[in-house]
Parts: C-alpha cells; sequence; structure tokens
C-alpha cells in the first residue's frame, strides 16, 4: 500500500497497525482465478514488478507458477516490504535464485527507472493513488514494460464493498472511503496512451476471511481507540454490550471461524504497444 505502517484507509479512516490486519483479521482469497488468467494472457514472464505491493500476494502467487528471475517490489511502506519478502520466502524453492529487488518509496522514485518488464501490477492500491501519482504510473508504464507486456490494475467494487460486515460495522468506514474510490473509467482514461491500451476489464469474486467472530468485533469497534481495554473504559460494559451484540447480528449464525464474506472486484488490463 502507499502509506506508512500505520496507515489510514481502506477498512477506516482511522489509524491502525496493518500487521496487525495481515496477520490476525483478514485474507483475502481472490487470487487463483485471477493468476490462471494472467498467467495465461502471459504464459512464461521471467520479469516483473509489483506497485504498491503490500504483502505482495500477487507476486508469491506469480513466482510460484512462473518462470520470474527478476522482481521489483514497491511500497512506501518499509513495514509492508518486509510482509512482502516474509511472504515471499513461504514460497521456497520457487523463489532460489530470483534477482528481488525491493524499493521502500513511492511510486516517484521510479521515475527514472529503466526496465524492460513482462507484467506489472497494482492490487487493491489504486484507490490510494492521487491523479498526479497515476499519470506519473502511466509515464513508468512507458519506459518499464517491454513491447507486449502488460499492466493488470486490481480493484474492489464500492457499493460491493458498503455492503461487507465490517464496512457497516467500523466507525468512519463508508464516511471516508467513499470520497476515495474512483469509477473505472477514469483509470482507464489516465492510463491509456500511444504506446499503452487498455485491452479488457474482468470480474472476480472475491473471499474475505475474517479470524475468530470475537477477534472481527473487536476489530471492527476498537476505532478510533487505540485498544479495546480503551474502548471499554470509554463506553462502560453495557454501551460496549449493545455495539457488541449488534456486530454481531450482522454475521450469519451458520458461519463457522473463519468466516468469509464475498466481494466483488475488478482486474483491467493494459498493453505496451508502441515502441
Amino acid at each position: 500500500m502507499v502509506s506508512n505502517a500505520n496507515w489510514k484507509g481502506f477498512f477506516s479512516k482511522n489509524e491502525f497497525n496493518s500487521d496487525t490486519l495481515n496477520r490476525n483479521t483478514i485474507s483475502v482469497d481472490c487470487s487463483k482465478d485471477i493468476v490462471t488468467d494472467v498467467l495465461q494472457d502471459i504464459p512464461a514472464p521471467t520479469s516483473m514488478s509489483e506497485l504498491c505491493c503490500g504483502g505482495a500476494w500477487f507476486s508469491s502467487l506469480v513466482v510460484s507458477r512462473a518462470p520470474i528471475k527478476d522482481l521489483l517490489l514497491v511500497d512506501q511502506s518499509e513495514n509492508q516490504i518486509k510482509f512482502a519478502l516474509a511472504n515471499l520466502k513461504k514460497t521456497k524453492p520457487a523463489t532460489e535464485g530470483i534477482n528481488i529487488q525491493t524499493v521502500s518509496a513511492g511510486i516517484e522514485s521510479l521515475e527514472n527507472k529503466v526496465a524492460d518488464l513482462d507484467l506489472i501490477a497494482c492490487t487493491f492500491a489504486a484507490h490510494l493513488l492521487t491523479i498526479d501519482q497515476l499519470e506519473l504510473t502511466l509515464e513508468i508504464l512507458e519506459r518499464s514494460l517491454r513491447k507486449g507486456g502488460s499492466f493488470y490494475l486490481l480493484t474492489i467494487d464500492l457499493e460491493d464493498l458498503r455492503r461487507t460486515v465490517y464496512a457497516q460495522s467500523i466507525e468512519g468506514f463508508w464516511e471516508y472511503e467513499k470520497t476515495r474510490y474512483r469509477d473505472l473509467q477514469i483509470y482507464r482514461d489516465v492510463l491509456s496512451s500511444r504506446k499503452i491500451e487498455f485491452l479488457e476489464e474482468r470480474k472476480y469474486e472475491s473471499v474475505i476471511y475474517h479470524s475468530t467472530v470475537d477477534e472481527f468485533v473487536k476489530f471492527c469497534l476498537q476505532r478510533p481507540f487505540s485498544t479495546f481495554a480503551a474502548l471499554e473504559k470509554e463506553l462502560g460494559q453495557q454501551a460496549l454490550d449493545e455495539r457488541i451484540n449488534r456486530v454481531k447480528s450482522m454475521i450469519p449464525l451458520s458461519t463457522r471461524s473463519p468466516f468469509p464474506e464475498c466481494l466483488k472486484v475488478t482486474l483491467l488490463r493494459f498493453v505496451r504497444i508502441g515502441n
């Protein structure tokens, strides 16, 4: 993600430590079909980059199934870069022999970088980029993608996101997130040029796995308080119990831990066409 270790947005306007989220609370599984399709588009990519890589779930799956030799991970958060490298280690022996480079900075740091990449991806982070950063991304694509190479932008259907349990539970979520997500046409327009062509749009259904119900409820309710204990002290037991019961009432009784929620995502594919 383009952020620091305690980043804002995606689930709330309030700050939280992304390590806690990645490790204990939520994981997204929409990757199998997406990566299968990407590797049908580009059957044997040898070089790739993931912009705003976060935990590098996309890169981890690609390198486990494709002959990647060079991988560039870019994220403004050093914390996320560390998390990405830890995820990549889990794919051994697939990552052995791969030249992995990391950039702990915003995409502006790539302004003068020249590469010849088969594949560039940005997953679940495009809404964090300003229009100026998207325009800079287009310049990076023009310089860094080889002719015939592809750029994949994966984003979330905002209305579908709004209907999830966590979106309805976390204080300030909807008011903040609805100001940042864009119509998909904006991405098509800003990221297209004489050299980069929008090719197609694909729809997928992802699954978000929450951990235990109790942990998820705590995750939703402790915002904007730093700890659940602080929330308990602030509200008092009766008000806290009312909030807990409200969130739990949104969760189907038949679900087990970890319980899933479905989420629609869109993959936009752009291709380098010019010299």
